[in-house]
This record gives structure tokens, C-alpha cells and sequence, in this order.
């Protein structure tokens, strides 16, 4: 009992914390000054001092301050809590030791940003990563510390001992598409300046606990990634766009099985109407039947589903003629590990997509005023009164990426009547909406290798209003430093 009360009153609650969350399967925490480890439940706090631990068959997601700033434990995982305070002026010192497994984490800048005496770190039992707001990977095995970076910066830090046996702290910055081993055979090199960066190598981007976490933050480069894996596209550019789905695979003849539970469907809703103007995407998600060793929706079988499995995702996209506006119907069935096939279940909804299939013409980064033929009526508002556009996706400039193709959003002042980015008109914003979204794609030539700017500018009538940029530094996979 006693163990309850401290956990859960006095100066605990008043003290900053991490939030569990997205809990899958029993896991445990014990509190500073204590070896006792109970259940951790969802949405439970966590505090300085705290540790927890996933098992085998268990993870979880810690949210810090708000949803931006997110820790995911994977399988047989132990994290401690060593600091986590914010002091006045909004310094906060987040301090984290790794002990074993593994940790996708996603910080935004900002949270680190308001006090230049902030700063967050994790400690594994070979190095000490400095995060600097950014998407990452830390790994503490056995032999090796791995880290790898998605976005932004990370720095990290790795200790070893001279000739006269005294410490020699050396720091590697690390930035987007990269990953670094530590371990006790490249010890020495790291410490003499030698090169151990690499490239992120494919079968991480590619695995599905990545993409799990990704499609939280950026959708659209997860679906850029489980495009080829999950879809293949069977039609040619321009074939009928009302095609449901390819059928890339034939469907065996299988008994149906008297065991095999169907497949559930728990997202989107039956029936439901989902996507706006601005989407080109639906994930269609599920859980598999125990005993599932494989999943097929609409004759597709589903690469990336592993038996044992319990969650299944499907990417339903008008590029890949996999989802069309209107109504689209989707039957998934599952196949046991002796080829006997479930009962088929469909799941129907309808979809409100873009009427022009979301293409951005190429502007190779050049700024052309469009001309408007049509009568435009001018809302007067006097110019300080308007609120200047707002970028939501990416939040930081210079934001660094791999990916080929980056979909920016933001919103605008309710009084805005158009918006162009480069100088090319947004076809799909609504005045009023309040929000625009547009698509840098370096395979349209509309974003290059190197620093790009996108400027948008915004438009009250026939009259320009106020503009914001942000700078993209793109660098494809095969340019990353370290190669």
C-alpha cells in the first residue's frame, strides 16, 4: 500500500511528467528509492527516478508535454526516467537511460527551444545521444549502441580512455539518413575521428515498426514507403481512376477453415464518410485472428503482416487506383499456417477525394505570379489585422529530409481568398478554410537536391496579403554523408 500512496499524491503530481500511452500487452514500472515492479496501465503518469520496462509480448508510447514529443517502447524494452524537470523560463533538462532494447522517439524542437539551457539526452551502455529535435531510433543491445536519424540533428557523445588512462569524451554530430554503431571494436576509431557513419539502411525503413511510428507524424512519407511494398500498381498511368484495386495477386483456391476466426476491420467506421479536399490517402486498418499467418485485402496479400501478428494495415491511395471518390468496398480475409482461409469480411465507406488527383504542376522552385481572369470581389481588412500563413508540417527551417516527396501544411487567416506556394495557385484551398496543404516532389521537379524555398503567399481578393517561408535541405539516400 504504501508503495501506492507515494506513487500516486503529494509532490509527484506537481512535478513534471511523461504519459503512457498506446499501451499493447503487460508491462511494468517500478518508482525511484524502490525494486518493486507492478503493471503499468494507459494514460498513467511517470515521473523523475521512475523506470519502466515492456516484456516479450508488450509496448508502449510516452508522450512528453503534449502529442509532439513521443517515445515508443518496443519489445523487451527497460527505460529510466533520470531527469525530467522544467524550471522557470521554460528550461527543461530530460535525461533518459536506456538499459536495453530499443526506443523510436519523435521531439519537436520547440520543446527544447524556448531556453538555451534546455536539453534532453539518452543514455545507452556505450554512448550518451544529445537530442537536438528530431525523429529517431536508439537501440542498446548486447554488444553494440545503434542510432539512427529520420529528421533534424542528434549529437553523440562517446567516452574512452587515453594512453594515460584518463577519459577522452569525442562528440559525432549525426543529421538525416544517417546511423551510427558503437561498440567496442570502432570505439577507438570514433575516438581518433575516424568515419563510422552510415547509411539508414533499408530493411529498418522498411519494417513495419517503423512505419507504425512514422504514419503518426508524417503520413505521407509512411505511404510513400508502403506504396511499393503494399501496392503494385498492375494499371498504366491513366487507367480507369473508378478501379477499387489492382489485383496483383491470384487468390488460391483454400479450404475455408471452421476454426479461423474472420478479420475485424476498426478503421474507418462501415459506412462512414472520411478524407476532405486535401486527402489522397486511407488507412484501413484491422486486427488479425489468432493463428493469422496471412492477411489478403481486395486480392492483395499484405507483404508486411508477419504471423503473430494482431494489427494490419492497408493503404488505400487514388495514385496507386487502389481508392476512387465515392463509395469503395474492401474484403479481407485471413490464411492459417495450414493454408485454410477464414470467412471473408467487406468493409464499405465513402470517400470525399481531391478533383484533380492532388498533382502539383512542377515550378522548379521559381516564383510566377498566376493571372486571374475572374472578377474577384476585394475584402477590405486592414493588413495588420491578418494573420500571416502558419506552417504545420515542417515546423522547423531548415528541416532536413531523404524523402522524395514532403507534403506541406499550414494554415492561413480565415479571410484568405487564395494561396500560392512558389507561385503556383493552390487549385484545392476553399477561402474560409483556413488551411492549405501542397506537395514537394523532387521526381516533378517541383523540389531539387540541396536547399529548396517554399514561399506562400497569400491573397485577400485580387490583392496580395502577407507570405512565409521555410527552407527544405533535401538530401537522397544515396547522397547521405557517411556513404
Amino acid at each position: 500500500m504504501k508503495f501506492f500512496v507515494w506513487a500516486f499524491t503529494g509532490s509527484r503530481s506537481e512535478a513534471m511528467a511523461a504519459t503512457v500511452l498506446d499501451l499493447s500487452g503487460p508491462a511494468e514500472f517500478s518508482i525511484e528509492k524502490d525494486s518493486e515492479w507492478v503493471p503499468v496501465y494507459s494514460d498513467q503518469l511517470v515521473y523523475k527516478g521512475d523506470s519502466i520496462r515492456t516484456k516479450n509480448n508488450s509496448q508502449l508510447g510516452l508522450r512528453i508535454l503534449n502529442e509532439n514529443n513521443w517515445l515508443h517502447l518496443d519489445y523487451n524494452t527497460e527505460l529510466k526516467i533520470t531527469e525530467l524537470e522544467e524550471k522557470s523560463g521554460e528550461t527543461r533538462i530530460i535525461e533518459l537511460e536506456l538499459l536495453r532494447g530499443r526506443v523510436w522517439g519523435h521531439i519537436d524542437p520547440l520543446l527544447l527551444s524556448a531556453s538555451e539551457k534546455s536539453q534532453m539526452k539518452v543514455v545507452t551502455p556505450k554512448a550518451t545521444t544529445h537530442i537536438l529535435g528530431t525523429m529517431f531510433v536508439i537501440e542498446a543491445g548486447v554488444a553494440e549502441d545503434l542510432v539512427r536519424v529520420m529528421e533534424g540533428r542528434v549529437s553523440v557523445e562517446v567516452t574512452s580512455k587515453t594512453e594515460n588512462n584518463k577519459e577522452k569524451r569525442t562528440e559525432v554530430p549525426m543529421s538525416v539518413g544517417q546511423q551510427m554503431r558503437v561498440n567496442d571494436s570502432n570505439i577507438l576509431t570514433i575516438s581518433g575521428g575516424g568515419d563510422v557513419l552510415e547509411k539508414l539502411d533499408t530493411e529498418f525503413i522498411t519494417s513495419e515498426w517503423h512505419l507504425y511510428n512514422l504514419e503518426q507524424f508524417n503520413p505521407d512519407e509512411a505511404a510513400e514507403i508502403r506504396g511499393p511494398l503494399e501496392v503494385e500498381e498492375s494499371e498504366p498511368v491513366g487507367a480507369d481512376p473508378n478501379i477499387t484495386a489492382p489485383e496483383t495477386d491470384t487468390v488460391p483456391e483454400l479450404p475455408t477453415s471452421t476454426t479461423l476466426e474472420p478479420v475485424a476491420f476498426t478503421s474507418p467506421a462501415a459506412g462512414a464518410t472520411v478524407g476532405d479536399k486535401a486527402d489522397d490517402l486511407v488507412v484501413i486498418s484491422g486486427i488479425a485472428p489468432a493463428g493469422a499467418s496471412e492477411i489478403w485485402v481486395n486480392n492483395y496479400k499484405l507483404n508486411l503482416f508477419r504471423p503473430g501478428d494482431r494489427k494490419w494495415r492497408y493503404f488505400a491511395k487514388g495514385e496507386f487506383n487502389t481508392l476512387k471518390n465515392g463509395q469503395n468496398s474492401y474484403t479481407a480475409f485471413a490464411v492459417d499456417s495450414q493454408g485454410n482461409r477464414s470467412e471473408s469480411r467487406t468493409l464499405t465507406f465513402n470517400y470525399l477525394g481531391m478533383a484533380d488527383g492532388g498533382v502539383v504542376p512542377a515550378t522548379n522552385n521559381t516564383s510566377t505570379n498566376t493571372t486571374n481572369t475572374n472578377e474577384v470581389t476585394t475584402v477590405t481588412a486592414p493588413s495588420n489585422d491578418v494573420m500571416a500563413p502558419v506552417f504545420v508540417y515542417p515546423k522547423v527551417s531548415p528541416f532536413e529530409t531523404s524523402a522524395s516527396k514532403v507534403t506541406l501544411r499550414g494554415t492561413v487567416d480565415p479571410s484568405v481568398t487564395a494561396v500560392e506556394v512558389n507561385g503556383y495557385r493552390l487549385k484545392q484551398f476553399q477561402a474560409g478554410s483556413g488551411t492549405w496543404k501542397y506537395l514537394a516532389n523532387a521526381d516533378m521537379g517541383n523540389m531539387s537536391e540541396g536547399e529548396n524555398t517554399f514561399t506562400v503567399q497569400t491573397y485577400i481578393g485580387n490583392n496580395k496579403s502577407k507570405s512565409t517561408s521555410v527552407n527544405i535541405v533535401y538530401r537522397p539516400m544515396d547522397k547521405v554523408p557517411g556513404q
